[in-house]
């Protein structure tokens, strides 16, 4: 009787098969928390820059702990800004613009309560908000009525300009440069309320997003496909632009300018220099559907992290060379992505839920992270809030409670371009190889 003889792989193919199997694909992250409130749609949310304040405007204002723990509600707020110490929000609801004073304890860093200090009605609602980083200053936009309006930390009314209709308004950094832009305008606004209004750029619709330098100095902003970065000084002139293949939803830029980041229709996370030229792209609909359309991006402070977020329910983390570093898939519609300032932590809001991801780069673990998720639920046994005016008739008599639920309703976790890399694997690989080197030695 003969025996069978078998046949090995040879010594190179099995080396190869060693080295893909160290090499570690893109991680499937898991929420270390999700917050949700199926009663009202959330309309935007801010993160202070250390992650120990989140804001989310959802007809009400919530105020989340870096752990997801409810800490507040105040009336009113769909669009919400935060400066990046946590100490100001600026929301609006409808005509309504309202400013809040947070207050933390020391070390450790701890909410200890919130107040209004302000709030003033417009005859029409407000349709973009801005504020400093040091909460002096305020700026906002109206629908319709063609009306830009800078305020004080005290509520009183810095200047205003009523010569164009102003989609989008932002505040640099400092506080010193305020810019409104429509389709025939660019008005520059200094920090005395003293306006220049330009009508240089060749602009064909009015754009609905926009970014400012810490310094003011250059400002970028959507034209349908096309991004353009303009200066604030040289009247408003164009330093340059850039046509894309599809229409720009989201747009965020590093500090300094140098590192802009696109977020487009078609399913695409582009990645610009300061001198416009285009140094990556990723395309994260693979399977040219139309719901892959990047909603909203964000960028850390240095530019290595970056986050984006899709109508079919995807949040993705970047580095600043574009490589993907993790993802999220989740049942739901993601409008809203925000970071802190070192990119450590995450937020992604959905239709009515909040998902909370820990960098893997600061030490956490996708494996280990918290299936636990708090849902508001109205009750009885919940506090009144206070009254501040008109608001959403459900939502103005009760602060609801944190409730333990299953996170699998909420979250379903899928891998976009691999899973995360077993330890076990990654040893047995290395044994494996060093046996073969030794066999061929």
């Amino acid at each position: 009787m003969k025996t069978a003889k078998i046949k090995y792989p040879s010594t190179n193919f099995v080396l190869w098969i060693s080295l893909i199997l160290l090499v570690a694909p893109t991680m499937a992250m898991t929420p270390v928390w999700t917050y949700s409130y199926p009663s009202a749609k959330i309309g935007s949310v801010a993160i202070s820059s250390d992650g120990n304040s989140i804001v989310v405007g959802s007809g009400l204002l919530y105020i989340l702990s870096h752990d997801g723990q409810l800490q507040a509600t105040q009336p009113y707020g769909d669009n919400v800004a935060m400066t990046p110490d946590g100490s100001t929000i600026v929301s609006s609801f409808g005509p309504t613009v309202y400013l809040f004073k947070q207050n933390f304890t020391r070390n450790p860093k701890i909410f200890s309560s919130i107040h209004e200090i302000w709030e003033t009605q417009l005859l029409n609602p407000i349709s973009s908000l801005s504020i400093s980083d040091n909460g002096k200053m305020v700026a906002l936009s109206t629908q319709g009525s063609g009306l830009l309006e800078v305020y004080s930390s005290k509520g009183g009314l810095i200047g205003y300009n009523n010569q164009s209709y102003y989609p989008v308004v932002k505040i640099s950094s400092d506080g010193q440069v305020i810019v409104g832009l429509s389709q025939t305008a660019m008005t520059v606004v200094d920090k005395y309320g003293r306006s220049k209004v330009y009508f240089n750029l060749s602009v064909v619709s009015d754009p609905t997003v926009m970014a400012l330098t810490s310094d003011g100095d250059a400002v970028f902003f959507n034209d349908d496909q096309r991004v353009w970065c303009a200066s604030t000084k040289s009247n408003g002139s164009a330093i340059w632009s850039s046509l894309l293949p599809g229409d720009i939803n989201a747009l965020a830029v590093t500090p300094s300018g140098s590192d802009i980041f696109i977020g487009t229709d078609n399913g695409y996370v582009d990645h610009f220099d300061k001198n416009g030229n285009l140094t990556w792209e990723y395309n994260i609909n693979q399977n040219g559907t139309r719901g892959s359309m990047v909603q909203s991006v964000a960028v850390s402070d240095n530019g290595a992290n970056v986050i984006a977020g899709t109508y079919d329910g995807k949040t993705l983390m970047f580095s600043s060379d574009g490589d993907l570093l993790w993802s999220n898939q989740t049942n739901d519609h993601i409008h809203h992505v925000v970071l802190t300032g070192d990119g450590s932590f995450a937020i992604a809001t959905g239709d009515y839920t909040v998902y909370a991801y820990q960098s893997v780069s600061s030490g956490a673990s996708p494996s280990t992270a918290s299936t636990v998720v708090s849902t508001l639920t109205p009750g009885e046994d919940n506090p009144p809030v206070s009254d501040y005016g008109s608001g959403p008739a459900d939502n103005s008599t009760v602060v609801p409670t944190p409730v333990s639920q299953d996170l699998s309703q909420y979250s379903t976790i899928q891998t976009a371009q691999g899973s995360p890399l077993s330890p076990v694997t990654g040893y047995i690989a290395i044994i494996v190889i060093i046996v073969l080197i030794r066999r061929k030695g």
